[in-house]
C-alpha cells in the first residue's frame, strides 16, 4: 500500500492537465482585467482629490515641457499639466461609450428578442433595420450621426449606440430562436403561459451569459469609436478634458512635444486592453462552447 507521504510525492511530480494550465492561464487574464479596469475608474474617481493640477489650469511660461518632477508626464501647448488631464478625463472616455452601449444594446436586445419570439413579418423588418445598420462602417455612420444632431456629447452618446446595435440584437434574435424549439417552450405556450412571462422566466436567462460577453467586447469597440471621433474634432470639444480630443490637439506638436500624444494614446490603449481581456476571460466563463470551439 502507498502511505500519505508517498502518495502525496507522487502526486507532486503528476504533468499538471493541459485543461488546468489553460484555466489557470484564463485566470490570470481575468485577474489583470480587472485589476487594471478598477485601477483606471478608480483614479478616475479621485481624480479631484489626487490630480497635482487643475485640468484647465494654463501656464504659459511652463508650455510644451516634457515630463519633469513638478510635472510627471509633462505639459500641453497651454502649460496644462497632462497627468491632471488624463485623470480628469478618464469619466469621458468611460461613461460616454458605457452609455451609448447601454443605450444601443438595449435597444439592439429588445429588436432580437422581438425579432425571434415572433417571427414571420416582424421578424424580417426588424432584421432589416440591423442589416441596414451593418452595411455601413461604424466610424461613417457615427460620422453621419455627428453631422445630423451637431458636435457634442449627446451625439456621441447616439453615434456610440448606432454601432453597438446591431451584434446584442444578432445575439439575442439566434438564442431566441434556439429556446423556441425546446420542448419546454412549447409546452408553455400550449398551457396558455402570456408571451411576457414567457420572455422572462426562459429567453432572457438563455441569452444572457452570451450578451454580456458581446456587450463588454462592444464597450472596446465604442471607446476607440469616442476616441477617433474625438481626434477628428467631431467629440468632447476643448477646453474639456478627454482622451481622444487630447490627442487631436497634440497633433500639431507631435515633433516638438512627442509627450502631449504618447500619454493620452497610452490611456486609451490600456483601457482597451482590459476591455477585451476582461470580454475575453468572460466567454471563457460563461460561454465554454466558444473556448472549445477556439481550441479545435
Amino acid at each position: 500500500m502507498m502511505d500519505g507521504r508517498t502518495g502525496a510525492s507522487v502526486a507532486g511530480k503528476l504533468p499538471v492537465a493541459p485543461n488546468l494550465r489553460a484555466a489557470r492561464r484564463r485566470d490570470w487574464r481575468g485577474r489583470l482585467a480587472l485589476w487594471l479596469l478598477v485601477s483606471i475608474v478608480l483614479l478616475g474617481v479621485a481624480a479631484p482629490w489626487i490630480a497635482p493640477y487643475d485640468a484647465a489650469g494654463q501656464d504659459l511660461l511652463h508650455a510644451l515641457e516634457g515630463p519633469s518632477r513638478a510635472h510627471w508626464l509633462g505639459t500641453d501647448e497651454l502649460g496644462r499639466d497632462i497627468l491632471s488631464r488624463i485623470l480628469y478625463g478618464v469619466s469621458r472616455t468611460i461613461v460616454i461609450p458605457m452609455a451609448g452601449v447601454a443605450l444601443g444594446a438595449s435597444v439592439g436586445i429588445l429588436l432580437g428578442l422581438v425579432s425571434g419570439y415572433r417571427g414571420g413579418w416582424a421578424d424580417q423588418v426588424l432584421m432589416s433595420i440591423t442589416d441596414l445598420v451593418l452595411t455601413f462602417p461604424s466610424m461613417v455612420l457615427a460620422v453621419a450621426i455627428v453631422a445630423v444632431i451637431g458636435v457634442g456629447e449627446r451625439a456621441l452618446v447616439v453615434a456610440v449606440a448606432a454601432g453597438a446595435l446591431a451584434g446584442p440584437a444578432r445575439i439575442a434574435r439566434g438564442a431566441t430562436l434556439a429556446v423556441k424549439n425546446k420542448e419546454y417552450f412549447e409546452a408553455c405556450r400550449a398551457l396558455g403561459v402570456p408571451d411576457r412571462r414567457v420572455l422572462v422566466r426562459h429567453v432572457v436567462p438563455n441569452v444572457a451569459s452570451p450578451l454580456i460577453v458581446q456587450v463588454t467586447l462592444e464597450l472596446s469597440q465604442a471607446v476607440l469609436l469616442s476616441a477617433a471621433l474625438g481626434f477628428l474634432g467631431l467629440g468632447v470639444q476643448p477646453p474639456a478634458p478627454e482622451w481622444g480630443t487630447m490627442l487631436s490637439q497634440a497633433r500639431g506638436f507631435v515633433h516638438l512635444a512627442p509627450h502631449m500624444m504618447l500619454f493620452p494614446g497610452l490611456a486609451i490603449a490600456l483601457l482597451v486592453l482590459g476591455l477585451n481581456m476582461a470580454g475575453d476571460a468572460l466567454r471563457d466563463r460563461l460561454d465554454p462552447t466558444a473556448t472549445r470551439g477556439r481550441k479545435l
